[in-house]
């Protein structure tokens, strides 16, 4: 399309629809050449180097490659015919991307940022979020539209705007539309699939929440400050104390910060500064023994 669209739009500049076809494709071209490079060099470092032969040749390797990366290429080729049958990849990618990884995202949320939140509100909002979004995107595949008949009699139309005067439009009998009865649950199914992430991510919030709330909170004061990131004093660091303390939740994430500060001094020195120190101790030692030597030497000479 983008291609068809430039040469409508720009096809009156000469030159400039080629190159910039050349470049949409080279880009492409490049993409798809790294992406397989890629794939080929992890199965040959992953799978071959460490369950057929551990030992290889950087030569042949160079051809394993290649060769694996021909095979991918016409296996990626294949796919695009089947691509083509499936209608809406993007749309399937992203519903799948949102029942699944949504609900990931929502409890990795919950427990980075709700220091109230336990064990059971996590399993309760991941489990809840999971069966939510995958009711939703298999009814939207399965539950069709009903097809509703559009009005064909012009009956109710403004008079002004409209003027029958025949005599069949006098002795026709208008029948309205048959309403058609649609679950309580069909608005689920209309929600569009680039809101399938963020349903699931507020739905397992939510969902975890409640439970946690309901089977004992956890008490922040008690809670590892490592475990909760302190949302507010990273996004608002120019905030005063006074505002910044109660959106902390109890958490203390001052002691963390004490604790790092404290454990700084008490750490050893580093390996350089060790060597450096026993350097200069030898070299001391040395000037002493030396210096007490000579001493001796005198003493006996005289």
């Amino acid at each position: 399309i983008l291609p068809m669209f430039v040469m409508d739009v720009l096809g009156d500049i000469v030159g400039l629809p080629g190159l910039f076809v050349a470049g949409l494709f080279s880009g492409a071209l490049s993409t798809i050449s790294s992406g397989l490079n890629s794939i080929s060099a992890c199965v040959l470092e992953d799978v071959i180097r460490i369950y057929f032969k551990s030992y290889m040749k950087e030569s042949r390797a160079r051809i394993v490659s290649q060769v694996l990366a021909l095979m991918f290429g016409v296996v990626c080729l294949a796919l695009t015919y089947v691509a083509s049958k499936l209608g809406s990849i993007l749309q399937a990618a992203l519903s799948l991307f949102g029942m699944i990884g949504g609900p990931l995202l929502g409890v990795f949320s919950l427990g980075m940022f709700f220091p109230w939140a336990n064990k059971w509100g996590a399993y309760c909002g991941l489990f809840g979020s999971l069966l939510l979004m995958f009711w939703i995107g298999v009814g939207a595949a399965v539950v069709k539209p009903p097809y509703e008949t559009a009005i064909r009699s012009t009956e109710y139309c403004n008079i002004t705007a409209f003027d029958n005067d025949t005599v069949a439009a006098l002795l026709a009998t208008s029948v309205p539309p048959p309403v058609t009865d649609r679950d309580a649950t069909y608005p689920l199914y209309t929600l569009s699939y680039m809101w399938y992430s963020a349903t699931a991510v507020l739905t397992c919030i939510v969902v975890g929440l409640i439970v946690s709330f309901l089977t004992g909170a956890t008490d922040p004061k008690d809670l590892d400050p490592k475990v909760v990131c302190p949302l507010f004093d990273i996004m608002f660091p120019f905030l005063p104390e006074r505002i910044l303390k109660p959106l902390r939740f109890g958490v203390n994430h001052q002691q963390t910060r004490d604790k790092g500060d404290d454990s700084a001094p008490d750490k050893s020195l580093d390996d350089s500064s060790n060597g450096r120190v026993l350097a200069e101790t030898d070299f001391k030692t040395a000037q002493e023994d030396k210096s007490e030597y000579a001493y001796e030497n005198v003493a006996a000479t005289k």
